[in-house]
């Protein structure tokens, strides 16, 4: 027959099982908490990192746009001044025969 002091004593030794158990468990629910502090700030790293990669092919996207931009106008231009160097390459030739012909005269 246990006594009082042995029956005591067994639910002391399950105290301290339970109470290790429940320290083991709490040191790893700090660890995941801990691991998930970690992901949460490599995911907004990540989310800021994408954020900015964003708004840098935002900034390209404009700038090819202007830069397109550009290009038609200059070719538009470039074609204008083609038509006025021909327009005046004949007149330039006009007056070149006119003179030859004067100077025959």
């Amino acid at each position: 027959e246990v006594g009082l002091g042995g029956i005591w004593a067994e639910m002391e030794a399950k105290r301290e099982a339970l109470q290790s158990e429940l320290d083991s468990a709490l040191q790893k629910i700090g660890q995941l908490e801990a691991d998930n502090g970690a992901f949460r700030a490599s995911e907004q790293a990540k989310t800021s990192e994408i954020s900015s990669l964003r708004d840098a092919l935002l900034e390209q996207s404009r700038i090819v746009h202007t830069l397109s931009a550009e290009v038609e106008t200059s070719n538009e231009q470039k074609t204008q001044l083609e038509v006025q160097k021909e327009h005046l390459t004949e007149s330039l030739s006009r007056l070149s025969l006119e003179k030859t012909d004067l100077l025959e005269r």
